[in-house]
């Protein structure tokens, strides 16, 4: 992992965005002194889970971590995106709670999946589509 953070440094890149379990504090810790470290701001990218997960995942890191992505491309399969939204949405609630508590100021962003509603070849994802 150091190498990683070397080469990042190396090449003045400030932001390293990487998916990460969100029960996985094993890998946390681990990069947390690395980025401290390097100088590098982490970016994790957890798939959504329980609000009490979410909870004690931004409790534990609120000091080294302030940008948290929950959950990533949720409306690619748009038969299934309310569902992935919902989940996304509990665990952002125990996110914010745990930020709140600890005036931590943390910040939470979302990915979806980029739609270009003028592709209308066989192959277009969501032609006409402007939502």
């Amino acid at each position: 992992a150091e190498a990683r953070f070397q080469l990042l440094a190396a090449r003045n890149l400030r932001s390293y965005r990487f998916d990460v379990d969100p029960r996985d504090y094993a890998t946390l810790d681990a990069l947390v002194p690395l980025a401290r470290k390097y100088g590098i701001t982490l970016r994790p990218m957890v798939y959504p889970m329980s609000r009490e997960i979410g909870y004690q995942l931004a409790r534990r890191y609120a000091a080294d971590i302030k940008v948290w992505e929950i959950g990533n491309e949720q409306d690619l399969v748009r038969a299934e995106a309310d569902a992935r939204i919902a989940a996304m949405t509990t665990m952002y609630l125990g996110m914010r709670q745990a930020s709140n508590e600890l005036g931590a100021g943390l910040r939470f962003t979302i990915n979806i999946t980029a739609c270009n509603s003028d592709d209308r070849s066989a192959n277009a994802r969501c032609p006409g589509d402007r939502n």
